[in-house]
């Protein structure tokens, strides 16, 4: 497939070309489904997988779907949704506080008008 949309609880959570996405993940849910694959080096066969805690969503919610087990869930999250964040390339995210792959996992709130303001100094 040449794009995937990723879903939790019926909602998209992230979508875009596929190598972008499965390469770059902005949205937590993404990542956590990524880490849960079974790896084939013969140096990580046999370690135990990594989970998503928490239950399954199941219901209705005005905010994020994955809040309840996200590891990085501000209290916005679980108010209401958020808007799409264009990343670039056609990569879009919905998620207020995406992981940064800038040397740490610090948390940083990403808005459209963020990015819309970042655009316009550029």
């Amino acid at each position: 497939a040449d794009h995937v949309v990723v879903l939790y609880g019926g909602r998209v959570l992230e979508r875009g070309p596929t190598a972008t996405v499965l390469g770059d993940p902005r949205s937590p849910y993404t990542r956590a489904l990524l880490a849960s694959v079974p790896h084939m080096d013969p140096a990580r066969r046999g370690r135990p997988l990594p989970t998503i805690e928490g239950n399954a969503f199941s219901g209705v919610t005005l905010g994020c779907p994955f809040a309840a087990r996200c590891p990085r869930a501000l209290p916005v999250c679980r108010e209401r949704f958020p808007e799409v964040t264009r990343v670039g390339g056609g990569h879009d995210v919905w998620c207020f506080n995406p992981p940064v792959d800038d040397g740490g996992d610090r948390p940083v709130e990403i808005t459209p008008a963020a990015v819309k303001n970042e655009k316009t100094r550029t």
